[in-house]
């Protein structure tokens, strides 16, 4: 298995915090935001073979992110995506087609999104994924408040856990749950990101993706338990360095 961290975002609903500084190497009581998810990663590496991690970022903070690896001795691999602005940005499905694409299409791939806050591990997800192969399996939370789940992707789960529904930020949600920037992508379904772009003329949410999927393929939800945050408001973070 190998995991792809995404970082190639701009933050531009954190501006001016990241105008200079991208969203993932933000400081949070004085540790790097992108630290936790390394950890994380780490933990998972005690209980399952991970081949390489990859951290995704794209040209403007690229060096920042050479210089966040070197200062921690992090055993990642960077990447830049080429892109320099919001406006040529390649999105997070084009960044997964990025990495992934290049790749021999011989391993499964962990993907998470850099701007999640969570204090859960990842073994029960990877072990439920596992064995859900070859659908795909995306992480669920619960919001518990209809009125926050328009800003995500919003699931509807079967008892067995299989994904009946998605819709990508709907006006009126059909449920509290939804997606997190957490995904078991198994190998077998890797074909799949490139029909998909294809398709859509390059749609490059990872939400429209899983909706997708959901429409043409197999799709679980595994719903963690514990507590999350998106990083994507100043608010946010003030709420994050309480609970830290």
């Amino acid at each position: 298995m190998k995991v792809l961290i995404l970082a190639a975002g701009y933050g531009t609903r954190l501006y001016p915090l990241t105008i200079n500084t991208s969203k993932a190497l933000l400081p949070i009581k004085g540790k790097v935001l992108l630290n936790f998810i390394v950890d994380k990663i780490d933990n998972l590496k005690k209980n399952f073979p991970i081949e390489e991690v990859i951290v995704v970022s794209n040209e403007r903070f690229y060096k920042d992110f050479l210089d966040w690896k070197k200062k921690f001795k992090f055993d990642v691999r960077v990447i830049s995506d080429g892109t320099s602005s919001p406006e040529n940005r390649r999105g997070a499905v084009g960044d997964i087609d990025f990495v992934i694409g290049k790749e021999s299409g011989e391993s499964d791939w962990l993907v998470v999104g850099s701007d999640n806050f969570f204090d859960w591990e990842l073994y029960d997800f990877v072990h439920f994924s596992l064995d859900k192969r070859p659908a795909i399996t995306l992480g669920v939370y619960d919001l518990k408040d209809k009125s926050k789940a328009t800003r995500f992707g919003v699931v509807k789960l079967l008892h067995t856990m299989r994904v009946k529904d998605f819709v990508e930020k709907p006006k009126e949600p059909f449920s509290t749950c939804v997606a997190v920037c957490i995904y078991f992508l198994c190998k077998e379904s890797l074909k799949y990101i490139r029909c998909f772009i294809e398709e859509t003329k390059g749609a490059d949410a990872v939400g429209k993706y899983i909706e997708w999927m959901v429409k043409n393929h197999t799709v679980y939800g595994y719903e963690f338990k514990g507590n999350w945050l998106d990083v994507g408001h100043k608010d946010t973070l003030e709420l994050i360095e309480r609970w830290v």
